[in-house]
C-alpha cells in the first residue's frame, strides 16, 4: 500500500507540474532565449531570455543573486500562468520554473498545512483528503497554483470566510538580498546562517496582510501555511429562476440566496431574463457523485464550448441560439459529494475553452441594487453569449464579465461597466488583479496603504529585480 501511495504522491507533486511547465515551454530546452510562454487560456505571452528550474532553495537563492550581476532582470516566478491579468508577463529577463521545489505537505498540530508555493490547489485538495481534512471553500481552477492564487487576490463563494489569501498564516520566500525571510502574524523574520534561526526583524500584523497580495514582487515565495478544517462534505442544489422574481422587492430573493447560504453564486444570462441560482451547504447526507454520464457530457459540453465560440466570433446573430443552448446545459439539479469537487463543477470550465476574456470587479454587497442596476444599464444592448457570474465574498459582491476575445462590443461593454463601477464607487470598486481591468486600482488604494507596501517591498526589493514593465506602470 505504502509504495503505491509513495508513486502516487511522486506523479502528483513532481510528474504533473514539470509537465504542465514543459507543455508551456512548447518543447524549447531551458537556457536558449526566445521563450514563448502562454497563459492558459491561450490568449496572451510572455517572452522571457532564459527559463531556470532550480533544484534546492540554495540553488534559487544563488540564481537571484546573480541575476543582477549578470544583468538577467526581471526575476518572474512561474506558476499555472492562469490569469488574463499581464502579471506574469516579461520582455526579457528570467522566468523561474519552481516545480522541481514543490514537495508533499505536512499537517501541523493546529490543523494547518505547510504547503510549497507551486503546488496547485488541486493537488493540496488530494493531500488533505487523505489526512480527514479540507480548505473551507476554494476557488475554481484546480491548476492553479497556491501562491499564483494569493497573489492576485483569488476567492471561492463564501460570504464568512472571504478571500483565499485570507487562510495563509505563514509565507517563506527569498528576497531580493538573497535573505531566506518569514512573514507571519508576529512580523519578518530574516533568517540567521550564523545563528542557525530566525530573527523577527520587524514587528507588526499588518506585514502579513500586505504580504498576502504580493503581486509577485517582493520575493520569491517558496512556501506558505494555510488554515483547514475537518474534511467536509457539501449539498449543491441548482435551480433555473426568472430573473424578474429574482430582482423583485428590493432584490429579496437575491439577497436571501446569498445570506443563507454557506457558499453560492449565481449565473446571470441577461438577455434571456434568467438564472442559474447554486447554493452549496455542509451535508451529511450520502453521496450523490457526479456519474461517468455526467463526466462525459461535461467533455463534451466543453468541447462544444470551443467550436460555438469560434462559430458565434463569426456569425454573431447566434449569440441568442448560444445563451439559450448554455442554459439548457444547467439542468436543475442535486448533488451531494467532497466539498472542493461538487463545489467547483461547471458543464464548461474556462480553462477548457478558447478565445475567452475576463474582468472581475469586487464591489460593496450592501449596495447590490446599484451593481444591479449598472450591470442591466450595460448588458441592454450588446448580445453577449456568456452569463454573468456573480459571488460573495465577505462585504463584498464579485461581479465577473466574459467575453469572446474578437466578439463585438465584447472589450467595449467590459470597459464601461468598468468605468461606471469606479464612477459609481470609486475605491470601494477594484478588480480581481488575476483578470481584465483597464483603469490601474492602484490610484484608489489609500495613500496608508500603498506607502505601507512600498516600504515592505523595498526591504526585500532594493533592486528591484522583480519589478517588469507591467508593474513598474501598475506602482508608479
Amino acid at each position: 500500500m505504502g509504495f503505491y501511495h509513495n508513486i502516487k504522491n511522486f506523479l502528483v507533486y513532481a510528474v504533473v507540474p514539470v509537465f504542465f511547465i514543459n507543455s508551456l515551454l512548447y518543447g524549447k530546452e531551458l537556457g536558449k532565449k526566445t521563450y514563448k510562454l502562454k497563459n492558459f487560456a491561450g490568449i496572451d505571452y510572455s517572452l522571457p531570455d532564459e527559463v531556470h528550474r532550480p533544484e534546492s532553495l540554495d540553488a534559487l537563492r544563488n540564481l537571484i543573486v546573480n541575476s543582477r550581476q549578470e544583468g538577467m532582470t526581471p526575476i518572474v516566478p512561474l506558476g499555472a500562468l492562469h490569469s488574463w491579468s499581464p502579471v506574469f508577463k516579461q520582455k526579457n529577463g528570467a522566468a523561474i520554473d519552481m516545480s522541481q521545489l514543490v514537495i508533499e505537505p505536512k499537517l501541523n498540530d493546529d490543523g494547518s498545512v505547510i504547503a510549497s508555493a507551486n503546488m496547485s490547489i488541486g493537488a493540496l485538495h488530494d493531500f488533505l483528503s487523505t489526512q480527514g481534512r479540507a480548505l473551507p471553500y476554494s476557488p475554481m481552477a484546480m491548476t492553479a497554483t497556491l501562491v499564483g492564487l494569493t497573489a492576485t487576490g483569488s476567492h471561492g463563494s463564501h460570504f464568512k470566510e472571504g478571500h483565499f489569501y485570507q487562510l495563509v498564516k505563514e509565507f517563506k520566500l527569498i528576497d531580493g538580498l538573497g535573505r531566506f525571510v518569514k512573514i507571519d502574524q508576529h512580523g519578518l523574520w530574516v533568517y540567521s546562517d550564523f545563528l542557525g534561526a530566525y530573527e523577527l526583524c520587524q514587528r507588526g500584523k499588518e506585514l502579513l496582510q500586505l504580504t498576502r497580495k504580493h503581486l509577485g514582487c517582493l520575493g520569491v515565495i517558496y512556501e506558505l501555511s494555510l488554515k483547514t478544517v475537518p474534511a467536509l462534505d457539501m449539498e449543491m442544489n441548482q435551480t433555473i429562476e426568472g430573473e424578474a422574481s429574482v430582482l423583485a422587492d428590493n432584490l429579496a430573493r437575491f439577497k436571501e440566496h446569498f445570506d443563507s447560504n454557506y457558499s453560492a453564486d449565481i449565473m446571470w444570462f441577461p438577455r434571456l431574463e434568467k438564472m442559474i441560482m447554486r447554493s452549496f451547504n455542509p451535508s451529511k447526507e450520502e453521496r450523490i457523485p457526479f456519474s461517468k454520464k455526467d463526466k462525459r457530457r461535461k467533455k463534451v459540453q466543453s468541447r462544444s464550448a470551443k467550436f460555438a465560440f469560434r462559430l458565434i466570433t463569426l456569425m454573431p446573430h447566434l449569440a441568442g441560439f448560444s445563451s439559450k443552448l448554455a442554459l439548457n446545459t444547467f439542468k436543475p439539479m442535486k448533488r451531494v459529494g467532497a466539498s472542493y469537487k461538487v463545489g467547483n463543477y461547471l458543464p464548461s470550465e474556462p480553462g477548457e475553452n478558447s478565445r475567452l476574456q475576463d474582468m472581475e470587479y469586487a464591489l460593496p454587497y450592501h449596495f447590490s441594487e446599484e451593481v444591479i442596476k449598472i450591470i442591466k444599464a450595460n448588458s441592454k444592448h450588446y448580445l453577449n453569449p456568456l452569463p454573468i457570474y456573480l459571488r460573495r465574498c465577505g462585504d463584498i459582491i464579485y461581479v465577473e464579465f466574459l467575453w469572446l476575445e474578437g466578439f463585438k462590443k465584447g472589450e467595449k461593454t467590459a470597459r464601461q461597466l468598468e468605468s461606471d463601477f469606479v464612477k459609481k464607487f470609486s475605491a470601494m470598486a477594484m478588480p480581481h488583479d488575476g483578470k481584465k481591468y483597464f483603469i490601474n486600482p492602484w490610484k484608489r488604494k489609500s495613500r496608508e496603504y500603498t506607502d505601507k507596501f512600498h516600504r515592505l517591498r523595498h526591504y526585500l526589493d532594493p533592486f528591484d529585480l522583480f519589478l517588469t514593465s507591467y508593474k513598474k506602470l501598475y506602482f508608479f
